[in-house]
């Protein structure tokens, strides 16, 4: 089955390639503002890396013709490391002592870790490859 992945990317990871996985392999690199077609089984998964963010694992369905995916930046990706780039900083001027900087980086730590296994989201497009 043919399987096309589209790349629409902002601002946000413009310069980094996505590796495509297929079952765990890597098929391909999908570049910036990219669109790449490959033949994919029925039944198989598919996700995206880059560095340490990817996807969930997405699931080839069984459909005529050819599939159309769309890969873009989780917003809330976006969002998370914005907010945390500007309050890390001042962290230490806030809080004394270090150790109660601990108790607030950790969980904060920990969120940005789970969050980068949905740094990318995969939107299913419609049968031409245009967003339904």
């Amino acid at each position: 089955m043919k399987v096309s992945f589209i790349r629409n990317t902002g601002a946000f990871g413009k310069g980094t390639p996505l590796e495509i996985y297929q079952n765990g392999i890597k098929v391909a690199v999908l570049e910036s503002d990219q669109a790449i077609t490959l033949e994919m089984e029925i039944s198989s998964t598919f996700q995206v890396k880059s560095g340490w963010l990817e996807s969930a694992p997405f699931l080839v369905r069984k459909r005529l013709g050819h599939a159309f995916y769309e890969v873009a930046v989780n917003p809330t990706i976006v969002l998370d490391y914005g907010v945390s780039l500007l309050v890390f900083p001042f962290l230490g001027l806030l809080s004394q002592p270090w150790f109660v900087d601990c108790f607030i980086l950790l969980p904060v730590g920990i969120f940005l870790l789970k969050t980068s296994k949905q740094g990318y989201l995969i939107k299913e497009l419609s049968g031409d490859g245009s967003k339904s």
